[in-house]
């Protein structure tokens, strides 16, 4: 038998981290951008790092499920809602990966930019929309 207490606090836990990791992920990006341009400490130091590390394992050991005794609370946890909202997530990932690659297209036609910063930015905004969606959706689900 399943434990739908259970399997609602680790899906609260799981989209409460997914926002969290995400905000990281973009506070994180965006120093590491203005290190690179000259615009000075934004209020981000190398702190960010070692937190995002530290996020990510409690995600996948504690929010995600990975901690959990029961096979079938594990698989209570990852229903068809949850897969969904997964796809819609990368799906919104994808998209901004597309935007952020245009962009700096249209930068690259006016000064030289290199790949590292374009990887650097691809992967942190696309992972962070793909978080912000993923999480926003099981929330709303929560609610529900």
């Amino acid at each position: 038998m399943v434990d739908q207490v259970q399997v609602e606090r680790i899906a609260k836990r799981r989209a409460v981290c997914a926002r969290l990791m995400a905000v990281v992920l973009l506070l994180t990006g965006v120093h590491d951008l203005g290190a690179l341009h000259g615009w000075g400490n934004l209020g981000v130091n190398s702190a960010m790092g070692t937190i995002w590390i530290v996020m990510i394992l409690g995600f996948v050991l504690f929010a995600g499920g990975g901690l959990t005794p029961n096979p079938a609370t594990r698989n209570a946890i990852y229903d068809e809602s949850t897969i969904e909202h997964g796809r819609r997530g990368f799906a919104l990932g994808f998209w901004t990966t597309l935007v952020v690659c245009g962009g700096y297209w249209i930068a690259a036609l006016g000064t030289s930019i290199g790949g590292v910063e374009v990887a650097r930015a691809v992967v942190t905004f696309s992972v962070a929309a793909a978080l912000l969606r993923f999480a926003t959706l099981e929330a709303k689900a929560l609610k529900e």
